[in-house]
């Protein structure tokens, strides 16, 4: 483990002994990872922009997971950020597919336009969907399973994430990915204090 997902104080807590690393608690590695740099200049983020169906222009908000794993006090904090950001987009997975009406209906009733509510299929090409996470500005993470591997994949596409740690070790992996990539001072301490406060780093 490490001390930003499984904290010293809580490590009596665990039936074993936790070993703790000094940076961050999986091994990852780039080597089927894809030199993105020829896809995030300027010229091309448009054109990749367009070739995923998303707005050339505004700031573009992207939650790449399991739809299970959203809130009704994460969507509030969405819809605030949202409201804040008029421009903004927020983009998320048709996973499952049955979740967009309902996640377009929550955001509705929250005062945002379906318009801004995009949705692209789940795929499963590893390269292809780094490319399409690397034209995102933000990640939002949940608190409820946060980001894992999902956070790794934004970490090599380039792209920051925003979350807010949980009590759970499972609540605070984007936390302690934050944290090893020195974005931890974006982490967000009071949960209903996140669309007030949450800019993009």
């Amino acid at each position: 483990q490490d001390s930003a997902a499984s904290p010293p104080e809580v490590s009596g807590f665990y039936s074993d002994k936790l070993v703790y690393l000094p940076y961050y608690y999986a091994c990852n590695h780039h080597n089927k990872v894809p030199d993105l740099h020829p896809y995030q200049k300027p010229g091309s983020l448009a054109y990749l922009r367009n070739v995923f169906k998303v707005p050339t222009e505004g700031h573009l908000f992207c939650f790449p997971n399991q739809l299970y794993k959203l809130t009704a006090d994460l969507l509030d904090a969405w819809a605030n950020i949202l409201r804040r950001f008029p421009t903004a987009y927020l983009w998320l997975l048709r996973h499952p597919v049955e979740g967009e009406e309902h996640i377009k209906l929550e955001l509705q009733a929250r005062g945002i336009f379906a318009a801004r509510v995009l949705f692209s299929d789940f795929e499963n090409d590893k390269v292809y969907y780094l490319v399409r996470t690397s034209v995102c500005d933000t990640i939002l993470d949940s608190p409820l399973w946060s980001a894992g591997a999902t956070g790794l994949d934004a970490y090599w596409s380039g792209v920051p994430i925003i979350g807010l740690a949980g009590d759970r070790t499972v609540e605070r992996l984007g936390a302690s990915l934050m944290t090893a990539t020195y974005y931890n001072r974006s982490q967000l301490r009071e949960r209903f204090d996140r669309g007030q406060t949450m800019m993009p780093p």
